[in-house]
């Protein structure tokens, strides 16, 4: 996951509400000091073994931080979320995922529409 910039925007009614990337715990440097845990894996199996505090998931706690309400929101991805990060957003009752590329874990999408979450790919060209 060190190498995948993924960017969030939580926006409702027009007012983009935050704006987040993916970052790394404890710290930038773990993944030099400790290596990547998902090295061993292909894209997409155990995604919870990580070291990246997914945008998705950082987004929707930031907001809580702040006791910003998410439902009803808006969020705008660069990468079609993990399965993870899909029953975050299905928790924090987000209507709408825009999202510009594909994710090797498709089990997400049926998460996601099940629950009535609005799933719209934006071709970047």
């Amino acid at each position: 996951d060190w190498w995948r910039q993924v960017g969030a925007v939580l926006e409702r009614d027009g007012k983009i509400l935050y704006e987040v990337c993916n970052v790394h715990m404890p710290h930038e440097h773990v993944m030099g000091m400790r290596g990547d845990p998902r090295a061993n894996f292909d894209a997409g199996i155990h995604t919870e073994l990580s070291c990246a505090h997914h945008a998705e998931r950082r987004i929707i706690a930031v907001a809580a931080a702040d006791g910003v309400a998410t439902a009803g929101s808006n969020l705008y991805l660069t990468v079609f979320p993990c399965q993870n990060c899909a029953y975050s957003i299905v928790a924090a009752r987000i209507k709408r995922v825009f999202y510009s590329s594909g994710y090797s874990q498709l089990g997400a999408d049926e998460t996601l529409r099940s629950n009535d979450v609005e799933l719209i790919h934006v071709n970047m060209g």
